[in-house]
């Protein structure tokens, strides 16, 4: 079996939350997904059965339902199974509704907002997404949400929505994102639950979990790539022989090994609070240029296979470019990355 670059599981405790995580993916996600993706969102109990398995609120305090665990890698743990089970899609929910909402809600609501909010979001009875004030034109897992927490100019507000009673059409990427159209505009972050928290501190949190999704992204595609290439004969002469086959690989393969542990990096940062603004919108923009790629390699060397459905690599193609795009409606990390590099010259 070929071993990839991955995040080491450090403790058996973290060990544990890996095994449990993958048997709830095989028997709660993997089963339903291709479902889902004819309808077009993720079934909303399968928030409710995450939460009831404590996956939900790793590192929030016992007293709103979490586990107290003052670690985001075991979330990254959730986030990363559902990558490898094929659904990039539910794996961005997990990220905005329980590693941007959640822990923003935490660290920065006042004490009457926790009890509001965080017991009924650990236990994934409230779905909870985030969004641009400006941007309302397919926003992710608004078919499912309760809440959206809004990233305004110069403000952040929680807002309650109503899911709409049409469902959008199923798009080709990742439509299990339950992605719709939403009406956000300044009148209704007003009207919110204001957070005392600058809209780029929320930004750094959307950066860091986008990152994680595009490693096990590339991670995925390159396994998906490996395994034809092993499998796949040309000539008589299996096409992982090639020396090109080897090199391109071997190529993403090393970018995957650096990525993976700069991003390693910044999830330990952000559990210690000391993850800024400029390493994560770097982590960002490197793991997605890296998803691209090793996307973009795999469907290559796949051939014309790369563009029927029934191979994985198709949809997982398509579901990187749905990543990238929305990662970009958020922001543009380049921008941050710069905006260090030019800072009081």
């Amino acid at each position: 079996m070929t071993v990839l670059a991955r995040r080491s599981d450090r403790t058996p405790d973290h060990r544990a939350f890996r095994d449990s995580v993958r048997r709830f993916i095989a028997g709660n996600v993997a089963a339903d997904l291709d479902g889902w993706r004819r309808d077009g969102a993720v079934a909303r109990s399968v928030f409710a059965e995450a939460g009831a398995h404590g996956f939900l609120g790793t590192y929030v305090p016992e007293d709103f339902g979490g586990g107290e665990a003052g670690d985001y890698t075991f979330l990254a743990a959730l986030v990363e199974e559902t990558v490898d089970a094929g659904s990039i899609g539910l794996a961005l929910l997990w990220a905005l509704h329980a590693g941007v909402v959640i822990s923003q809600v935490l660290e920065h609501g006042t004490p009457e907002i926790h009890q509001q909010l965080l017991p009924p979001l650990v236990a994934g009875d409230t779905i909870a997404v985030a969004a641009r004030v400006d941007d309302e034109h397919a926003v992710p897992g608004a078919q499912l949400a309760d809440l959206v927490l809004m990233l305004g100019v110069d403000r952040v507000g929680v807002v309650a929505v109503t899911p709409p009673t049409t469902p959008a059409l199923a798009g080709l990427a990742a439509p299990e994102a339950g992605c719709a159209d939403l009406t956000i505009g300044s009148s209704a972050a007003r009207s919110g639950i204001p957070l005392p928290v600058p809209p780029e501190t929320v930004q750094r949190d959307v950066d860091l979990w986008i990152a994680v999704i595009a490693v096990a992204a590339a991670r995925r595609s390159t396994e998906l790539a490996i395994e034809y290439a092993q499998n796949r004969r040309v000539f008589g002469t299996p096409l992982s022989e090639f020396e090109n086959t080897q090199m391109r690989l071997a190529e993403v393969a090393a970018e995957l090994l650096s990525a993976t542990t700069y991003v390693d990096h910044c999830l330990d940062a952000r559990s210690n609070s000391a993850l800024g603004c400029t390493e994560a919108a770097a982590a960002r923009e490197i793991s997605v240029r890296l998803a691209r790629r090793a996307a973009d390699q795999s469907l290559q060397l796949h051939g014309g296979y790369g563009y029927m459905r029934e191979y994985p690599i198709a949809r997982a193609f398509a579901d990187i470019r749905f990543l990238s795009t929305t990662a970009q409606r958020f922001s543009d990390p380049r921008r941050v990355v710069a905006a260090g590099l030019f800072s009081g010259r």
